[in-house]
């Protein structure tokens, strides 16, 4: 019973730190490593990554019944799929932002939500990493705004080009977050 508590403890802790995901998708990276993170503590990821599929009711062989007057051979493995799967699809609603949760509302397999998530979020090809480049090297860090707020915006934005194949060195970053500086800033 103390394990279950522990467990429970835990994953309220890890769960609570979790900022919603911002339909502009600027926290991506972050929320997703942290749902990804509850997920496996909570044995839930197989639901989510999609290895553990939703099961198909599996009949006996009985003459003289059709099968919707027999329950399948697997519904308890059915039931608790379903459970499960319905848990993975709270964990990962409640961490989104109420705008996100309406593009994603009505995908009943919570593989389905996450996949149309990282579809939305996760841009593939040339054009996304064009639309990176430019939003990194126009981005401008305004003096009235917390700096190392700004400056985690463009590193987050230099790792997304690096989870599409296209590392920025640090000094890269260096120079564009230099480039960003206020003009005022500019006898630094």
């Amino acid at each position: 019973m103390a394990s279950t508590s522990t467990s429970d403890h835990v994953t309220m802790k890890l769960f609570d730190n979790i900022k919603k995901l911002k339909s502009d998708g600027s926290n991506w990276d972050v929320w997703k490593s942290q749902v990804t993170l509850v997920l496996c503590h909570q044995k839930l990821l197989p639901y989510v990554n999609g290895t553990k599929p939703k099961l198909t009711a599996i009949y006996p062989s009985q003459s003289g019944k059709s099968s919707t007057e027999v329950d399948p051979t697997n519904l308890k493995d059915i039931e608790d799929w379903d459970q499960l799967n319905l848990e993975a699809q709270i964990q990962i609603f409640m961490t989104l932002d109420y705008e996100v949760a309406s593009l994603v509302n009505g995908k009943e397999v919570a593989a389905d939500l996450w996949s149309a998530l990282k579809s939305r979020f996760e841009g593939k090809g040339l054009t996304a990493v064009a639309m990176l480049a430019s939003k990194l090297w126009q981005y401008n860090i305004l003096a009235e705004n917390d700096v190392s707020m700004q400056i985690q915006d463009m590193k987050n934005i230099a790792l997304k080009l690096s989870s599409l194949g296209y590392p920025l060195s640090d000094e890269y970053q260096a120079i564009a977050v230099l480039q960003a500086l206020p003009n005022e800033w500019s006898t630094i």
